[in-house]
């Protein structure tokens, strides 16, 4: 059965936070399947027409900027591919879709998880509201959406994470207008390298100050849906 995500990212009276921090969650078993390998995924830009406050090629860099960060947090395990038809196996589809009640409440972006548990070629699929401020790059207006930060939480769920209960992650419920991608967190690299192979290396530990009360509560890992 496909269970569709409707991520309403920024929309703090809809998204609350675990009532106890929770270490990163994952879906399913990923793109490769059981056990941890390497694997190629890959994505097709679709209908950027309804995208009006950006720069189309800006929007597909930033993007391709995120799908990296994930790629490195793996030591390049995972990688990502364009392709060039839509409603592929494997593949990610990136769409601005602008039509009535395709995102309730005005949300931001939402997502499919990878297959299983979602069926193609909807697993994996990112759909973004145009009518949202965007803006590419490291410059971002309070009012706006930065792509890349978005992006990457997004491409996240396509690869099987589920939120996090840490604030200081990626997979965290909420981003916030002009909020800027600085990076992976510990606890998303964490989690991103018990669906697919990563080089036997430690993250580096995220800071004390960052984590604050949730210091314990990371501790425990949360559960695996299946």
């Amino acid at each position: 059965m496909m269970k569709r995500l409707a991520r309403r990212m920024g929309i703090l009276p809809l998204l609350l936070a675990p009532a106890a921090a929770c270490a990163f969650v994952r879906v399913g078993d990923g793109w490769d399947g059981p056990g941890r390998n390497p694997h190629v995924v890959h994505y097709y830009f679709g209908d950027f027409a309804a995208l009006q406050s950006t720069d189309h090629a800006a929007a597909k860099a930033a993007f391709q900027r995120a799908m990296r960060a994930w790629s490195e947090a793996t030591s390049g395990n995972l990688t990502f591919s364009e392709v060039f038809e839509p409603n592929q196996p494997n593949t990610i589809d990136i769409v601005w879709i602008d039509e009535p009640g395709h995102f309730p409440d005005n949300g931001v972006a939402h997502s499919y998880y990878a297959a299983p548990p979602n069926p193609e070629s909807h697993a994996g699929d990112i759909h973004l509201n145009p009518r949202r401020q965007w803006a590419a790059g490291d410059q971002v207006a309070s009012s706006a959406f930065q792509i890349e930060r978005v992006a990457v939480h997004e491409i996240g769920h396509a690869l099987g994470m589920d939120h996090s209960g840490i604030s200081s992650a990626v997979m965290y419920g909420t981003v916030q207008t002009g909020e800027v991608f600085s990076g992976l967190s510990a606890d998303d690299i964490e989690g991103i390298c018990t669906l697919y192979l990563c080089s036997p290396r430690q993250p580096n530990p995220v800071p004390l100050a960052l984590i604050g009360l949730y210091g314990i509560a990371h501790a425990r890992r949360c559960r695996h849906r299946p």
